[in-house]
């Protein structure tokens, strides 16, 4: 039960998992959530990014989410609505 928890395995393990989703789900942009203190490492998101924007050609944003989010509500909806604004962009160049 434990080796089926998303969270096991180095950071690469882990960005190999989120590659094999984005095809799975056509997922169009990845969201990297950190919660301080609360991640296996200060720079697997680095290494999830660099994974995900090496094997694969979407957006991904990495962000910080603080255990109290009120007063960086609108700083994260701003760079959310960015991402998903660039998900649209890029649906419409398609032919």
């Amino acid at each position: 039960m434990a080796l089926a928890d998303p969270m096991v395995g180095s950071a690469v393990d882990r960005a190999e998992r989120i590659c094999a989703d984005i095809g799975r789900f056509d997922a169009e942009a990845v969201v990297i959530s950190r919660i301080p203190g609360a991640s296996h490492c200060a720079m697997e998101a680095t290494v999830i990014g660099e994974v995900v924007r090496d094997r694969i050609d979407i957006p991904v944003l990495e962000i910080e989410v603080p255990p109290i989010t009120d007063a960086m509500e609108p700083n994260l909806r701003t760079r959310l609505e960015a991402v998903v604004e660039t998900v649209r962009a890029s649906r419409s160049k398609q032919p």
